[in-house]
């Protein structure tokens, strides 16, 4: 049950919510879609903007766009830290490993690395959503009384990153620890 899409009437309130949450903010829908047709028609026209500062000093004096820089500056930082602390002692061990353990270990880093992106998200969405095999499991064992929400918020995306990434950031290392 947990790997189907939920009923039509929960995306219709979200979808909802999501414009209340617009509104809120300031941001009315009519403006939005005013300023989304501006924008095509400069693009159709093939206006760009000038040249220069004015384009950051705009930039940094809206605040939506500063939170959104904060934001994706915390969220790289954090990722960075979180996966170098998990790859360096993998790569550390793996470097001290020689004959057909260090190619087994090998293939373990190397097999996520091949694997597609989408699969690998996907995947972290079966186990993250819901109803999916983590809330699922963590509910049957009478762990947590209503499912957990690892999906959508900064948890999930912190957990996929680092695990995407987390290859990319063992091989450098191993291939420095081996050459010393």
């Amino acid at each position: 049950a947990g790997l189907f899409p939920q009923p039509a009437e929960d995306h219709r309130r979200a979808d909802a919510q999501g414009w209340a949450g617009l509104e809120r903010s300031g941001l009315q829908a009519g403006d939005q879609q005013r300023r989304v047709g501006e924008t095509r028609a400069r693009a159709q026209q093939g206006v760009e903007p000038a040249v220069g500062f004015e384009n950051y000093v705009r930039i940094f004096a809206t605040s939506t766009y500063v939170r959104v820089i904060a934001y994706t500056m915390m969220l790289a930082g954090t990722v960075a830290l979180v996966t170098l602390l998990l790859a360096y002692p993998v790569a550390w061990m793996v470097s001290a490993m020689h004959g057909s353990i260090l190619y087994l270990c090998l293939a373990l880093i190397l097999i996520p690395f091949w694997t597609s992106v989408v699969i690998r998200t996907f995947a972290w969405m079966v186990l993250f959503q819901r109803r999916g095999v983590l809330n699922s499991f963590l509910l049957s064992s009478g762990l947590i009384d209503q499912p957990l929400r690892l999906m959508h918020n900064s948890i999930g995306v912190h957990i996929g990153m680092v695990h995407i990434l987390l290859p990319f950031m063992i091989l450098p290392l191993l291939s420095s620890m081996r050459g010393i």
